[in-house]
């Protein structure tokens, strides 16, 4: 264990150097590994650069300067030693960006309080207790800086506006860092590698139409006088090279350029490095994000995140493939063995049956499964029978296209019984009823007969023949007959919460606009309709508080958005009795007023509430942006508590969690008790049917739960991990 978040390690000499972001550490490699010295960084460490000698460290600074730390490493044994430091105006972007050269440390820095600056600084080290300033030199100002790679005594800078300035720095004079030469192109650089006989090949982004990724090659033989030789549009999408310094592979002795592409496919393309020209020679397609590519005795080797692939060279033919990850969506349980839900680039599997379209969720009754997905087509689903010796696959069903409701803090998704999707870890917006009728909330096709919504909220048209202005509803899939049922569109209204009730129909809220209030802030309508999916009897819609969150005979559980004095919002649970046309409150209780993710189960329902985070070096950034846990290193992480209420024809405030300082999410919630997966790490249930809220069962995990089940066997749960694959807890 290393004791912080990785940073860097190299090999220097005998000695296996590691920086984290709180310390340097060093390390004898051999018949075992045994640990030699250690020293504390003054400051979190962001970048690394290495010499055989030296270390340079930058922290994160603080938008006006940052730190850049030298910890001395020429001790053969091992020893470390931290020594002087500098602070930089500006920021220091990535571990391009600084470097150290026949004693002198090179730094490109951006000083956004400066204009936009772009510069250059070099500072002595032959006194690495004091670092001096020998030069500095002013780019230009008020544009990005991207791309940046030492080269010896020179070094080549990108920065944009509107193009790619492409700068050539003279550092031969380290005390006069002076521009050699600069060329303008079309779009920014984001990675730059020299071939070592005056050519520079460089991966990036032009944006003139779309976001097109671009590989070019430049001449710098005549530092005065950079040439664009040629360049090669791959078209819209992205690169890990983008990135990854080591994605992009140039092979000059092998006259290869390969570079890792994602867009509407997953890919290695293959260039031809001539003397003043690429060509591609061709792609090869890979299974999950393409990661890099490289030559090797037994051909070319291309690698993503599932599987490792080795081609001929020449034709790009297949020569072999291994798998080494895949990417598990969700997972069957099955008192024979449980079925993991595997995606792929442009297919997927459940156990071994092959599946035509990238699985999103599965939905099993009794030996089918539905399975959600996407292909070429859009949005589909199809059906694997189980009972069979040999498995079928269903014809493929059309689910039209989805959305979220804008309505719902939980995003309308109204998760089946007996799965958990953990906040943040891919959603199915879809349920299934006890009857076995899939209920997928997407813009179906066809056109039955509206049933007006009172008071203009809308209209739900469950079966008939002619309509239009259908702007939102439901297709709808029978499992057991593997056949679509007649679609329930929504006319001038969208759905803002679905539930299936224990009686096999779908309790749907549908949302209107209604008319301001007297301070001119927008207000919604929500009416309530059930459909019985077997027979398709409708009831007439009736006006609710808020939208549906659970239902259980006569009544419907709603989560009510008000006003309060300003422009945020007041969310209250209420009860609700529905009897024909006629809907009575007979209970409410307020939730805190950023309660988001509101599930429930049987009698238990469960919200999430953010409460901040620490504000460290950087300013604090979206909740969704935030790596997970410590290890994500970023110096800003949110808390959250966790609380319940108990549902009923009264509403009683249920346990809240206890506190802690883990980032928790909701994984799966259950008729009194709840899971929830701390800083992606471990699984946690509480059982919520006492007073407090009291674990029961704490479980390391080895990665993000995109799914979790009950399994087979009673007390047990079946998690899908993603690439980290399928785990069975307790």
């Amino acid at each position: 264990a290393l004791g912080g978040a990785y940073r860097a390690a190299r090999l220097v000499g005998s000695v296996v150097v590691a920086v984290t972001d709180a310390s340097v550490r060093s390390f004898t490699v051999g018949a075992s590994v045994a640990a030699v010295d250690q020293v504390a960084l003054p400051a979190p460490a962001a970048f690394v650069h290495a010499t055989p000698t030296v270390l340079a460290i930058t922290s994160w600074g603080d938008g006006l300067s940052t730190p850049v730390m030298l910890v001395d490493v020429s001790d053969a044994a091992g020893d470390l030693a931290l020594r002087g430091s500098v602070s930089v105006p500006g920021w220091v972007g990535d571990e391009q960006k600084l470097d150290v050269y026949g004693g002198v440390l090179r730094i490109v820095t951006h000083d956004g309080n400066d204009g936009a600056l772009s510069r250059c600084l070099t500072y002595s080290l032959a006194n690495l207790d004091a670092p001096a300033l020998l030069g500095s030199l002013d780019l230009v100002r008020g544009e990005q800086l991207f791309a940046t790679r030492f080269d010896g005594d020179r070094a080549y800078v990108v920065t944009f506006e509107q193009v790619d300035p492409l700068w050539v720095l003279d550092l031969s004079n380290p005390a006069a860092p002076k521009v050699a030469g600069q060329l303008v192109v079309p779009g920014w650089s984001t990675h730059l590698v020299p071939t070592g006989d005056g050519r520079l090949v460089a991966v990036g982004v032009d944006p003139a139409d779309g976001w097109h990724t671009i590989v070019s090659l430049f001449s710098v033989a005549d530092p005065a006088a950079p040439a664009l030789l040629d360049r090669e549009d791959f078209g819209w999408g992205w690169s890990t090279a983008f990135h990854d310094v080591k994605a992009l592979g140039v092979f000059p002795a092998d006259g290869l350029v390969t570079v890792p592409l994602s867009g509407e496919s997953e890919r290695l393309a293959v260039l031809a490095l001539g003397p003043a020209a690429l060509s591609l020679r061709g792609d090869v397609a890979l299974d999950g994000p393409a990661l890099r590519g490289f030559p090797h005795a037994r051909g070319l080797v291309a690698v993503s995140n599932e599987e490792v692939a080795v081609v001929d060279p020449l034709t790009l033919a297949d020569r072999g493939r291994v798998t080494i990850a895949e990417h598990v969506v969700d997972v069957v349980p099955r008192a024979g063995g449980d079925l993991p839900l595997v995606a792929k680039r442009r297919s997927g599997r459940l156990g071994d049956v092959v599946l035509p379209l990238v699985p999103e969720r599965a939905f099993p009754f009794g030996d089918r499964v539905a399975v959600v997905g996407w292909d070429d087509l859009g949005r589909a689903a199809v059906v694997v029978d189980l009972a069979p010796a040999t498995p079928t696959v269903s014809a493929r069903f059309a689910l039209g296209n989805a959305w979220f409701s804008v309505c719902d803090p939980s995003w309308g998704m109204a998760r089946a019984d007996g799965i958990g999707v953990p906040w943040g870890g891919g959603t199915t917006d879809a349920v299934l009823t006890d009857d076995g009728h899939l209920v997928v909330h997407g813009l179906p096709g066809g056109s039955p007969t509206p049933v007006p919504m009172p008071g203009g909220g809308g209209k739900v048209m469950p079966m008939g023949t002619t309509a239009s202005g259908v702007t939102d509803g439901f297709v709808v899939l029978d499992v057991v007959a593997g056949a679509l049922d007649a679609p329930i569109e929504v006319v001038d209204g969208y759905v803002t919460g679905f539930v299936a009730d224990d009686g096999g129909d779908l309790v749907v809220t549908v949302g209107g606009g209604a008319s301001s209030d007297r301070l001119g802030r927008p207000r919604m309508r929500h009416d309530l309709v059930r459909v019985h999916l077997a027979t398709r009897a409708t009831t007439t819609a009736v006006n609710v508080p808020g939208w549906v969150v659970s239902a259980a005979g006569d009544l419907v559980f709603t989560v009510e958005e008000t006003w309060d004095d300003g422009w945020t919002w007041d969310r209250t649970v209420v009860a609700t009795a529905v009897v024909d046309t006629v809907a009575t409150v007979v209970a409410r209780r307020a939730l805190p007023a950023d309660a988001y993710d509101v599930r429930a189960s049987g009698a238990t329902l469960v919200y999430t509430v953010s409460s901040g985070g620490n504000v460290g070096p950087l300013p604090p950034v979206a909740e969704g942006d935030v790596a997970w846990g410590s290890a994500g290193g970023l110096p800003w992480m949110p808390t959250t508590a966790i609380g319940s209420v108990r549902l009923g024809a009264t509403l009683a405030a249920g346990p809240t969690l206890p506190a802690s300082d883990a980032f928790r999410a909701v994984a799966l919630v259950e008729d009194g008790a709840v899971l929830v997966v701390e800083d992606g790490t471990r699984l946690v249930r509480f059982d919520l049917a006492g007073a407090t809220a009291t674990p029961t069962l704490t479980v390391a995990l080895v990665g993000w739960p995109l799914a979790i089940r009950r399994g087979a066997v009673a007390g047990t749960y079946v998690v899908a991990l993603g690439y980290a694959g399928t785990a069975t807890v307790p």
